[in-house]
């Protein structure tokens, strides 16, 4: 017979992650005060800041993490989708002044605004909305 079988597993970073969201949303915790920068430890070594989320996972990771554990050269992490951990609101597309940066191009890697989308070079790509 296994001893200590679950104990030995491995820790799912993405199900522990969704499950403490869920239990903060339940609690009525209060969120942080607009203004105030909020820092994220990397949710693999437990150690180092956080730069990057991946999306799809919902995993924070550190820069060194985020190359040994979520390599994206990888053919199972392909379509994720890995962002900056800092607010998608924050950031401004460069080609289209004063339009924020919406949405993820899976087929370029690039967080792109609705007019890229609409009527720029990412027209009939492949996306995902970084609100959903």
């Amino acid at each position: 017979p296994i001893q200590n079988g679950v104990e030995r597993l491995p820790l799912n970073l993405a199900l522990k992650n969704m499950v403490e969201k869920l239990e903060a949303a339940q609690k009525g915790k209060p969120s942080k005060k607009p203004g105030t920068k909020r820092r994220f430890r990397c949710d693999v070594c437990e150690k180092k800041p956080a730069s990057m989320e991946c999306v799809t996972c919902v995993v924070k990771y550190c820069d060194g993490c985020l190359e040994t554990c979520h390599p994206k050269e990888r053919a199972v992490f392909k379509a994720h989708v890995v962002t900056p951990l800092e607010p998608v609101s924050s950031r401004e597309c460069e080609v289209h002044e004063g339009q924020a940066l919406s949405f993820f191009c899976t087929q370029c890697g690039v967080m792109v605004c609705a007019h890229c989308l609409l009527m720029g070079s990412h027209i009939e790509h492949p996306r995902v909305s970084l609100h959903s």
